[in-house]
């Protein structure tokens, strides 16, 4: 089999529609075919071999499901990214002997893996198991988050490393010391990425107290938990003063990434695995990142050679030395994190033969 016909299924966003048009660009149309759930369409092109699912799904099913049907009963291999619409797979048993799944690492692994469970929640957690067991391989740059899948859904898939998105692809022309340097004698630490209650702000709070020679920067203009925002401003100003800097307007990536190139320290305090595009972004500009050592994602880095460093240092160490050498960084994030990388990765997807080539 050569040039295998690829459906890809997913929810528009600003992940997946940037890869709609790349993979349209590195590929032959003709040779896959989009299905996106959502109102998120391209804005600056249409293609033929897009087909968007009316929301709300329920609603507009027999439609959708026309489309799916008409497309997974000649797809050769599907691959789903996140779990989108998964109760489908359950009317095309089928589909499920072509699944490849692009694990996002959030709610997708972790949503129903609680104890705590409502009937609904264990009817859903039922029909996760059934189709997720029967997933043939996981593309992810995660190999921890394959492992956790396959133990969550007694799954055999192979996992096959993968930037996957443009958001984990990194910029490598420039030196990772070549950006903006920090002149104040005060270091300037980057505390978290959204308002969700997940980043553990409080906590992190608690670790800095005391450190006077810092000048927090806290993003807060991404996430909906508006009062879990208010909470952590309030006890920003508290602890730090006007050394704490809640930034609550939104930046597009140009611009965040010029802020970024400002901080001299990251500070993540994440339970499992999020905010791999900025973290990714930061190393690329030389940057310390502490993240919490328990995730899929330190381990990852740590396996790879990464210089990335557990949170727990704050806490014994009690200050930032902001001297600790990340110069190794820079070669690793091109072997696993170039544009190159992610064309090869999607090569071998797009030649794909059979699922037991995947080693």
């Amino acid at each position: 089999m050569s040039n295998p016909y690829i459906i890809h299924i997913m929810v528009g966003d600003k992940f997946t529609i940037p890869l709609v048009i790349e993979l349209n660009k590195l590929f032959k149309t003709h040779q896959h075919h989009f299905l996106v759930l959502g109102q998120a369409h391209i804005s600056n092109a249409q293609y033929e071999n897009v087909s968007y699912l009316k929301s709300p799904f329920r609603r507009n099913l027999l439609q959708n499901l026309k489309i799916i049907s008409k497309n997974f009963y000649r797809a050769e291999l599907i691959v789903m990214h996140g779990l989108p619409v998964l109760h489908c797979f359950l009317l095309f048993p089928f589909a499920l002997k072509k699944l490849a799944w692009i694990i996002y690492g959030g709610t997708d692994l972790y949503l129903y893996s609680g104890d705590t469970l409502n009937n609904r929640t264990v009817w859903l957690n039922r029909l996760r198991k059934f189709i997720l067991k029967r997933v043939k391989i996981h593309l992810t740059h995660i190999e921890g988050d394959s492992k956790l899948a396959n133990d969550f859904y007694h799954s055999k898939a192979k996992f096959i490393y993968h930037p996957v998105y443009l958001s984990n692809v990194v910029e490598l022309n420039i030196e990772p010391y070549e950006n903006k340097k920090n002149d104040s004698k005060k270091l300037n630490v980057l505390l978290g990425h959204s308002t969700d209650p997940s980043n553990n702000h409080l906590e992190i709070f608690e670790w800095l107290r005391g450190m006077d020679n810092i000048q927090i920067y806290c993003p807060l203009s991404y996430g909906s938990y508006i009062e879990h925002k208010e909470k952590v401003k309030q006890k920003g100003f508290e602890i730090f003063g006007n050394r704490f800097i809640p930034i609550e307007h939104f930046m597009q990536f140009k611009e965040y990434k010029a802020f970024l190139a400002t901080i001299d320290i990251a500070v993540f305090n994440h339970k499992r695995q999020e905010a791999m595009g900025v973290t990714l972004t930061l190393l690329s500009l030389g940057k310390e990142v502490y993240v919490n050592s328990s995730t899929t994602s330190f381990q990852s880095f740590k396996k790879r050679g990464f210089q990335i460093f557990e949170n727990s240092l704050l806490q014994t160490e009690k200050q930032f030395l902001a001297t600790r050498n990340v110069s190794a960084n820079h070669s690793l994030l091109e072997k696993y994190y170039s544009k190159q990388v992610w064309e090869t990765q999607w090569k071998q997807v797009y030649n794909f033969n059979s699922f037991d080539e995947f080693a």
